[in-house]
């Protein structure tokens, strides 16, 4: 499983690299992408750039990416074990 997010990852990390090579040529050139070309690729790089975070933080068992089961147990049960 851990095979599929460095596949993924990988992918979407050549990915955020170039939308940051044309986010950076387009800024620096006025004439190579209109506003809204710009507007587009910042927001799609963020997006990316969120996912890869997410991705990141699942591989390496980070906070919050695993669903912990609730017990329906008893409540004094649960008690016990606090």
């Amino acid at each position: 499983m851990s095979s599929y997010f460095w596949e993924e990852s990988s992918g979407l990390k050549a990915q955020a690299k170039l939308l940051k090579q044309c986010v950076k040529a387009g800024e620096s050139n006025g004439f190579l992408y209109t506003d809204e070309e710009l507007h587009k690729m910042k927001s799609e790089l963020r997006g990316l750039q969120s996912t890869l975070d997410n991705t990141r933080r699942e591989e390496r068992g980070g906070f919050g990416c695993t669903p912990q089961k609730v017990s329906q147990a008893d409540p004094i049960e649960l008690q016990e074990h606090l």
